[in-house]
């Protein structure tokens, strides 16, 4: 009994164990006092080994095994394999997925007697949850790391824009908060590192004292999602309403784009039910 004798029991457990599923050949492959020395050092016996097996059938049904590379050494054989198939039952007792898996393993078996009398598991253990969604990927936490740097970047430049250059009028911070191809679409429309100056110089002559606070802000990819409430008193002409001293109140709902850390585009609505800069001004 020698190497190419070990060669075929590996082969049948392979074929008719793993892949059709025959229990019963298990006796004939594996001796009594078989171990396998699992992930973590976990070991199991014969009986546990087969319930293994069953559980992982359990849990993909169309499970198969192929046998991709041998090398053997007197009572060893080191061997390579992928297992396939669809997460209907739930890999792991995890809810199922539906996904269809691919997993490689290597495995070192020592024989006695042409029966497998102990295996030592090499595999990812994380591979198979990662492959099916079940934990993150390493790729996906560092997208996700990234995602939440720039989430963070976006909402910073803007708390920036507004006390920088709205609050404390340095226009000059404007190339490095807002970028230069830069469009507001309220009407009417301005853009450009140009356009939000002129409409920010504006503004503060009528209203001198013009002050903003930002009460909420959400953001999601390029997009931040934030509420503002703007406070003035007029001391000259406001498109063509004359100097009132009126102090006025607007909150506004902005959705800005943003390009590499600097507002590129600009949606805003009025907060319904408050009347209007206009309305406040001429009431």
């Amino acid at each position: 009994m020698g190497i190419e004798e070990n060669k075929a029991t590996l082969h049948r457990v392979f074929e008719e164990v793993w892949n059709n599923n025959n229990l019963e050949v298990a006796d004939e492959c594996f001796a009594e006092n078989f171990v396998r020395h699992g992930i973590g050092g976990r070991t199991a016996d014969l009986n546990e080994f087969k319930q293994f097996l069953v559980r992982v059938r359990g849990w993909i049904p169309d499970i198969q095994r192929t046998l991709d590379d041998m090398v053997a050494e007197g009572d060893m054989i080191a061997f390579s394999f992928k297992w396939k198939g669809t997460d209907t039952g739930g890999f792991g007792g995890n809810t199922p997925t539906g996904k269809y898996v691919t997993v490689q393993e290597c495995y070192f078996a020592r024989f006695e007697n042409c029966k497998i009398v102990e295996i030592t598991q090499h595999a990812d253990a994380l591979g198979p949850f990662q492959e099916l969604g079940i934990i993150p990927s390493t790729e996906q936490i560092q997208k996700e790391k990234q995602e939440a740097i720039t989430i963070e970047k976006n909402k910073a430049s803007l708390h920036r824009l507004i006390e920088e250059v709205y609050n404390n009028n340095d226009l000059n911070m404007i190339p490095e908060l807002v970028s230069p191809d830069f469009v507001s679409h309220v009407v009417p429309e301005y853009g450009g590192h140009e356009g939000l100056r002129k409409h920010i110089i504006d503004f503060r002559k009528s209203f001198p004292d013009t002050h903003i606070t930002i009460n909420q802000m959400l953001a999601e990819g390029d997009m931040v999602g934030w509420s503002v409430t703007l406070t003035g008193t007029q001391t000259e002409e406001f498109v063509g309403i004359a100097p009132s001293s009126k102090k006025i109140s607007s909150t506004a709902i902005i959705i800005s784009r943003m390009e590499d850390g600097k507002e590129a585009e600009r949606w805003q609505g009025q907060k319904q039910g408050e009347p209007s800069i206009l309305q406040q001004l001429v009431d």
